[in-house]
């Protein structure tokens, strides 16, 4: 049972940023019955995060939409998990050439399907600025506790400064030692969406925003407002979900459950819409 929740393993093949070396990654691709004709998923995970995700989200967020007929692909950023790279060259800019190296592979996979993107936090931060070169293959985006400013973020955090970041409010989360190459992208401001995207690069694309009420990593409050103003200024079509007293990591099988549905029906009502 749980090899069939695995999926496939894969290799997938991303350039480093330099243009000097390539990475492989280690993605998990799981395929639906055949003949369906849904779009493909793509998951994105977080800061310090692995294609597993805290207590599994990523494993059962795809084993459940591919019974639901999506083929669904996880991987490792470079320098993250079993992906090949030292943790030095886990950087935006990296994770960006990965996400697109992801896209390709789903791409020459499925040439005829479209691909819908999910990010969890971070992860969300770079699925979102993957449009900038592959918005006609996205046919939607999901943002999970996706911060808006990520720099702002851990200022707020760690305000007398930081060298290692615990990417989970729970204690036993892993310390994740964050590079001066990671910190000097991040200060550059190229993560914040309203100065690395186009203007209406996501006009009229299907976004969906999940956050949890209880979120201590990625306040509400503090993002919440960001995030509206600068998706209704791209005008894009956003549905936007509060789950109450949900966490950060979705760490309650009822929380999952309801995120697992509320992505089914976002991706349903853009298939009855399409038809």
């Amino acid at each position: 049972m749980r090899s069939a929740l695995l999926g496939e393993r894969v290799t997938i093949l991303s350039q480093s940023c330099d243009g000097l070396s390539q990475y492989k990654l280690c993605g998990n691709w799981l395929k639906s019955e055949p003949g369906q004709k849904q779009a493909a998923i793509l998951f994105l995970h977080s800061l310090g995060g692995n294609k597993q995700e805290y207590n599994g989200l990523f494993l059962r967020l795809a084993g459940e939409l591919c019974q639901r007929g999506y083929d669904c692909l996880r991987f490792d950023f470079a320098g993250c998990g079993e992906s090949e790279g030292e943790s030095k060259v886990y950087t935006p800019r990296q994770m960006l050439s990965d996400s697109s190296a992801a896209l390709r592979f789903l791409k020459e996979r499925n040439p005829e399907k479209s691909v819908h993107l999910v990010g969890y936090s971070l992860g969300g931060l770079i699925a979102l600025l993957s449009l900038e070169g592959c918005c006609s293959l996205v046919q939607s985006l999901t943002l999970l506790q996706a911060p808006y400013n990520l720099a702002l973020e851990l200022k707020r955090r760690y305000p007398m400064g930081f060298d290692g970041v615990r990417t989970s409010i729970y204690i036993n989360a892993p310390i994740f030692k964050m590079s001066k190459e990671f910190k000097s992208e991040l200060e550059s401001g190229e993560l914040v969406p309203s100065q690395a995207l186009a203007a209406s690069r996501l006009k009229n694309l299907p976004v969906l925003r999940i956050e949890g009420e209880n979120d201590l990593i990625v306040p509400v409050e503090r993002n919440s407002r960001d995030w509206q103003v600068f998706l209704a200024s791209q005008q894009a079509s956003t549905t936007h979900h509060l789950l109450p007293g949900a966490d950060h990591g979705f760490s309650k099988d009822s929380d999952v459950s309801r995120v697992i549905d509320l992505i089914g029906d976002f991706y349903k009502k853009q298939e009855e819409q399409s038809d």
